[in-house]
């Protein structure tokens, strides 16, 4: 026991010799207090934001938790309506671009089935079906487009290109959008009022637990999601090289992001989403991350254990008796 003093000095020593490289450790007084004020005023903020929302819309656009980073492009969601629409979903004869395609189509879908017990409840709630009784037989296409919907704040799609047009159309997707946008109001307030009801803060919070799993969560394929190595360079340096490669900062944190983007986040320090239009040729030609300025946060996932249970759902006797209800 008598050279444990002698440790203690030596221990002193070393951490004095480390002051030359600037490193501050998380036991530092003073980075903890500078950090717990960072979390304070980001609290304050988004206290302040939430009293400021009062419009049904409002309300339930502020439920980003519920809205993935990511926004479905046209394609995939004409792709996912064509499974969805096929008598078989194992042979729906649909040839994909890409297994990265494949994926996305089948996230969506995915979601979809998650959230499809939520959706109805909330379409049943402002007697979706008695109004409308011609879309009885398209359960699944009005569940596709009133989720898409609610995730992209209430907003139509833009459909630009003539052959996605023309695909919506003759999906009936179109027509389930337009009917959607008439109801728009009693929609968002059937979303609030459902989230209300439950005391809960998102919709994710109501699912049942087996579709909480961590497993079952949405993957970003596309969306890169790291740390910036502040020991090593800066935000301003990191912001700087990105613009150069040709992508464009949302100001905005809180956006749905769109491609060839990128923008900090807006809960955690540091951390950022970067949106490449080609993942695996960005992650190889940027020297950020040759360089270890930015660091990957690395998600498991799999995909065949996501895809295996879309077609468990599309096969089970409780989503056929609920197609045919």
């Amino acid at each position: 026991m008598a050279d444990v003093p002698h440790r203690i000095v030596k221990l002193d020593r070393i951490y004095t010799n480390l002051d030359y490289l600037n490193i501050t450790l998380p036991s530092d007084p003073d980075w903890q207090l500078s950090t717990y004020k960072k979390l304070v005023e980001k609290q304050r903020d988004m206290s302040k934001q939430e009293k400021e929302v009062d419009d049904p819309i409002s309300i339930v656009s502020s439920l980003k938790s519920d809205r993935n980073t990511e926004l479905w492009t046209n394609r995939e969601v004409v792709l996912a309506a064509k499974v969805l629409s096929a008598n078989n979903p194992k042979r729906h004869g649909i040839k994909f671009v890409s297994d990265n395609q494949m994926r996305r189509v089948y996230d969506i879908i995915f979601e979809v089935f998650r959230y499809r017990t939520i959706i109805n409840e909330i379409l049943n709630n402002i007697d979706f079906e008695d109004i409308y009784p011609n879309y009885k037989k398209m359960t699944l296409l009005v569940w596709l487009m009133s989720f898409d919907y609610y995730r992209n704040k209430f907003k139509p799609r833009k459909l630009d290109e003539k052959e996605t047009a023309q695909s919506f159309e003759s999906l009936k997707l179109l027509e389930i959008a337009d009917v959607l946008k008439g109801i728009k109001i009693q929609l968002a307030a059937s979303f609030s009022k459902f989230r209300i009801k439950h005391c809960a803060l998102s919709l994710s919070d109501m699912l049942p637990k087996h579709l909480r799993n961590e497993r079952f969560k949405k993957s970003p394929e596309t969306i890169i999601s790291c740390w910036i190595n502040t020991f090593l360079t800066s935000v301003e340096y990191v912001i700087t090289v990105l613009e150069k490669a040709g992508l464009t900062q949302m100001k905005n944190p809180e956006d749905v992001q769109i491609p060839e983007t990128f923008k900090m986040d807006h809960f955690l320090p540091y951390f950022m989403h970067i949106y490449p239009k080609n993942k695996s040729v960005f992650l190889k030609n940027i020297p950020l991350f040759q360089k270890h300025l930015l660091i990957l946060q690395v998600e498991i996932i799999r995909v065949s254990d996501r895809q295996s249970y879309i077609i468990e759902l599309f096969l089970s006797r409780e989503f056929i008796c609920s197609s045919n209800n």
